[in-house]
């Protein structure tokens, strides 16, 4: 709840800023000499930044918990699920 509460605080905090740099007509990308990624790097960085989420999610488990084991029974979960919305009533 606190990860959640912290993202979407700073979600509004970078809005406001954003606004803020349109509203003042501020260019930052003159202002600090960048352009944009090419097509790999921009990859490459969702790659690092989506390793590093994990990482810090995976850090929170129990010490006897596994991801892989838990994505494991989700998804055995969900067949589950959508199997029986399917199935005929007798």
């Amino acid at each position: 709840v606190l990860i959640g509460a912290g993202f979407i605080a700073g979600e509004s905090i970078l809005g406001v800023l954003v606004a803020l740099l349109i509203v003042l007509e501020i260019d930052l990308t003159q202002l600090f000499s960048t352009g944009v990624l090419n097509n790999f790097l921009s990859l490459l960085f969702f790659g690092w930044f989506v390793v590093v989420f994990l990482w810090l999610a995976t850090r929170t488990l129990p010490n006897n918990g596994n991801l892989l084991r838990d994505f494991g029974l989700i998804a055995k979960n969900l067949v589950s699920k959508l199997g029986s919305m399917f199935r005929l009533a007798k």
